[in-house]
């Protein structure tokens, strides 16, 4: 009699992630999208040559490995969908899809051998902002993380039951994890130290991890035989040197850090009430007034500048401390399972969420909600043990009352997946509006601005205008330039260039949430933006500038 019900709620965790990417399949290629796109296309001209071509993604032309510092399996899964299905966006979404229903299941059979109610976490893993919005995307990290997570739950299983079929299996998805993005590598020390503290000893078992070492060797050494280098050590590089720019403020990434958490995981935030009282809530409330104290001991030393209105720096600052409540609390949770525990389940889900949090606030090049996602699992299953343990501190554990706070998570998750469907939509748009001039002026018509809006007019057979270029542009040329979403060239300025009249793109943001936004400091894919993952209230409008190159302008 247990099968259906366990099949049922398998069921439900596959789809219910397939019906949400289903309903933004539509959503514009958006953010870094288009690198795994481009080099899903190499990948079906050259299958072994993967990054073997020229990309513009700063300013200038460079090979696709120096502009994308991962692993390129996501990219070959998307040439195969593309090669079975075609490049629409319905159909390489739907297809990406696949894993954040992987991702489903494999959270709830994790949380099935760690928690009395493993759909229930579930749930609150798949209602969480960073899961939901990444769901939506063609990118690395639903997919890292599906993988991750299924290895998690094999190595469990293999080392339970002593059977190296599972402990083989654990081993080659921790593999394939990191193939697609280098994160995963971090499962080899994690299954390493649970192994150890469940077995009490370095067993056979160990072996089984040099599975996922080799894949990651023998990766590193094909890269570096097809172009020279050393992936890993250059994504050290260009983290080293991106996290040094006007924005990072390196002695705030822990804030930062706790912020992005509590934003990007609010389903913990619904709990609140029933997690924590007296005391104990009252000082998870306190941590969020905490960062106004600092910032009127420090100046800006917590936060970025100030940089609008007085109401929209009231919104700043209560989106940024109800965010580090959140964060505090997704904290404590830690701290009170180890307490609580102190086994092997217990070190393992703390170490997972602790890494993770270390790696996104110190070590990548900036915090940003998909370095904070591979949180969310940990966090969903240590959400429900603290469920399971709340009536020996006071706190209700009434069941009916633990599926409630699921409503109102799912509904801020989709409004924020609505709000960055809104703004890749705004960028096709905007192509759509500049290819349609381009086409319609008989002389050159060049563009300036990245991710979607690049996308889309590089179909059109436009080019990029980088510093090359604009040493050899002729009087009349065009060109159309996406306002902030651009690095401009130095020699590109008003002296040589007049606006074209009534050419001007504008579009008014409907959606009233932002997910990067500099105005409103929302920086989900990116901390460089702002320190807030996203935002409610009024949202920019976008904007496209076109200009003319006057005749005589100096060169």
């Amino acid at each position: 009699m247990r099968s259906k019900p366990l099949a049922r709620e398998i069921a439900i965790c596959a789809l219910l992630p397939m019906l949400v990417v289903g309903a933004f399949s539509s959503k514009a290629f958006h953010i870094d999208d288009p690198a795994y796109l481009w080099t899903a296309r190499q990948i079906l001209e050259s299958p072994l040559d993967f990054y073997g071509f020229k990309v513009n993604w700063g300013s200038a032309d460079v090979m696709m490995f120096e502009a994308n510092r991962n692993p390129p399996g996501v990219s070959y899964f998307i040439a195969i969908g593309a090669w079975l299905f075609g490049w629409s966006e319905v159909a390489l979404h739907l297809w990406m899809g696949l894993f954040a229903s992987l991702l489903g299941v494999s959270t709830y059979l994790v949380a099935r051998k760690l928690c009395s109610t493993p759909l229930l976490a579930t749930l609150a893993v798949l209602t969480m902002p960073a899961v939901v919005v990444s769901s939506t995307t063609v990118m690395t990290d639903v997919p890292m993380l599906a993988l991750f997570t299924l290895s998690v739950y094999l190595w469990i299983e293999g080392i339970e039951r002593d059977r190296a079929a599972w402990l083989i299996s654990g081993g080659a998805c921790a593999g394939l994890a990191f193939l697609m993005k280098y994160f995963g590598i971090t499962l080899v020390p994690l299954l390493l130290v649970y192994g150890v503290i469940r077995t009490r000893k370095l067993g056979g078992w160990c072996a089984y991890l040099l599975i996922p070492i080799a894949i990651a060797a023998g990766y590193l050494a094909w890269v570096h035989r097809l172009y020279g280098l050393n992936p890993l050590t250059e994504a050290a590089a260009y983290a080293q040197h991106a996290g040094t720019g006007d924005f990072a403020y390196i002695h705030a990434r822990p804030l930062i850090g706790l912020v992005f958490a509590g934003g990007t995981l609010a389903t913990v935030g619904f709990y609140g009430p029933l997690l924590w009282r007296g005391r104990i809530a009252a000082g998870v409330a306190a941590f969020g007034l905490a960062p106004f104290v600092l910032a009127a001991m420090f100046g800006d030393f917590f936060f970025y500048k100030a940089a609008g209105t007085w109401p929209q720096e009231l919104n700043f600052a209560l989106h940024y401390a109800v965010f580090a409540s959140v964060g505090a609390s997704i904290l404590l949770l830690v701290l009170v399972d180890l307490k609580t525990h102190r086994d092997a389940d217990s070190a393992l889900l703390c170490l997972w969420l602790l890494g993770t949090f270390a790696f996104s606030a110190f070590v990548n090049w900036s915090v940003t909600a998909r370095t904070i996602l591979p949180m969310s699992v940990p966090a969903g299953i240590l959400l429900v043990r603290r469920l399971d343990r709340g009536s020996e501190d006071g706190v209700s554990r009434a069941r009916g009352m633990r599926w409630l706070p699921l409503a109102p998570a799912a509904l801020l998750s989709l409004w924020v997946a609505y709000g960055d469907y809104a703004s890749a939509e705004f960028a096709r748009r905007a192509a759509r509006h500049v290819a349609a001039h381009a086409e319609a002026y008989p002389g050159r018509y060049w563009f300036m601005g990245h991710w979607g809006f690049q996308y889309y007019l590089e179909e059109t057979g436009m080019r990029f205008l980088t510093p090359e270029a604009v040493a050899n542009v002729s009087a009349g040329d065009r060109v159309a330039v996406f306002r902030w979403l651009t690095f401009a060239p130095p020699s590109f300025n008003s002296a040589n260039v007049t606006p074209v009249l009534g050419a001007t793109f504008h579009e008014a943001n409907p959606a009233f949430v932002s997910t990067h936004d500099p105005l409103t400091r929302s920086g989900f894919y990116s901390s460089v933006l702002g320190p807030l993952p996203y935002t409610f209230g009024p949202a920019s409008d976008v904007w496209v500038d076109e200009f003319e190159f006057r005749p005589g302008r100096s060169r």
